[in-house]
C-alpha cells in the first residue's frame, strides 16, 4: 500500500502522479496535464518530452524526484512534507544541479589564485585583510552558527565574530548567511581591499551568476550581491576546507560565546595556538 495516503496499492504512477499529495504537489505546476488518458508514468513522461518545452521537462523530472525523496522521507524518518516543500526543494535542487554543471565557473574558481588550490590558509597581500567564514549545523540542538575571522597581512588576528541561532535550515543557507554576515561586518568597519575567503563553492558560484533563484538561498545570495557592489574592493573567493580551519573553529564554539567578539587579548588556548601556525 502506499505509504503516503494508505488508500491505494503503491506503483510507480499512482506513488508519483495519482497519490493525493502527488495530485496537489502537481496542481501547482506550472504547466497543466490529464492523467486521464495516460496509461503509465513511462506514457506520461513520454507525453510530457512531446508536448511541453525543454524548460517543463526539466522542471517536472525534479518534481518527480522530490515527491520521491518526501515520499522516502516518510518512510524512513516519519517525516510529513508539505506541497511547498515539495515544489521548492524541486525547484532549489534542479538551481543547485544546473550550477554544479557550470564547467567555466568551477575552472575559473580552481585557477584563481593560490588560496584555491592550496591546503592550508595563505596570508592577505599588504595593506589587505582577509576574513575566512565558516557556518556549522547543530542538529540535535535545531540551531546554527557561522564563525567570522579577520587578519591582517601579517597574519596578525584583528578581531573574530561568533553568531549563533536557533532554527533549522540546509547548509547552504547557513553558509550564505555567514556570507552576508562578513558583508555586513566590512560594512560597518567601513575595510576596504578585503578577501572573504569560504568553502562554500556553491555560494560563491551563486554570487558570481546572473541566475535569479525563488529561495530563501537565493534570496540570501541576492543580499550578498548588493552588499558587495556597495563595497570598495572587496571580493569573495572559494577555499579549500582545510585553509579554513580557524573560521571552522570559531563556527563550532559560537554555542558557547553567541555573539561575542574575539580579539587578541580574550582569544581562548586552542584557537591562539592555530592561528599562529598558520603564520
Amino acid at each position: 500500500m502506499c505509504h503516503v495516503c494508505n488508500n491505494h496499492v503503491e506503483t510507480t504512477t499512482h506513488a508519483l502522479l495519482t497519490c493525493d499529495f502527488a495530485s496537489s504537489c502537481w496542481s501547482s505546476f506550472e504547466a497543466s496535464f490529464s492523467m486521464a488518458t495516460l496509461s503509465s508514468f513511462g506514457n506520461w513522461f513520454e507525453y510530457m518530452q512531446q508536448t511541453f518545452d525543454v524548460e517543463q521537462v526539466c522542471r517536472a523530472t525534479m518534481v518527480c524526484w522530490a515527491v520521491w525523496k518526501a515520499r522516502n522521507e516518510t518512510v524512513w524518518e516519519k517525516k510529513t512534507s508539505s506541497v511547498e516543500e515539495v515544489i521548492t526543494s524541486a525547484s532549489v535542487t534542479l538551481n543547485h544541479w544546473r550550477k554544479a554543471q557550470d564547467k567555466t565557473t568551477l575552472l575559473s574558481l580552481s585557477l584563481e589564485n593560490n588560496g584555491a588550490r592550496s591546503e592550508f590558509w595563505i596570508k592577505p597581500g599588504t595593506n589587505q585583510i582577509k576574513i575566512n567564514v565558516d557556518a556549522t549545523l547543530f542538529q540535535q540542538e535545531s540551531s546554527y552558527g557561522f564563525g567570522l575571522v579577520a587578519r591582517d597581512s601579517s597574519g596578525r588576528l584583528i578581531e573574530a565574530k561568533t553568531c549563533y541561532q536557533g532554527g533549522v535550515f540546509p547548509d547552504e543557507v547557513v553558509e550564505a548567511m555567514g556570507i552576508k554576515e562578513a558583508l555586513s561586518w566590512i560594512k560597518s568597519k567601513n575595510w576596504h581591499n578585503v578577501e572573504i575567503e569560504t568553502d562554500s563553492m556553491l555560494s560563491v558560484q551563486s554570487i558570481r551568476s546572473n541566475q535569479i533563484m525563488s529561495s530563501i538561498f537565493g534570496l540570501l545570495i541576492q543580499d550578498c550581491q548588493i552588499l558587495l557592489s556597495s563595497l570598495h574592493n572587496v571580493h569573495v573567493r572559494f577555499i579549500r576546507r582545510s585553509a579554513n580551519r580557524v573560521a571552522h573553529v570559531v563556527a563550532r564554539h559560537s554555542r558557547f560565546l553567541s555573539g561575542c567578539s574575539i580579539f587578541e587579548h580574550n582569544v581562548w588556548t586552542d584557537l591562539q595556538s592555530l592561528l599562529y601556525s598558520e603564520c
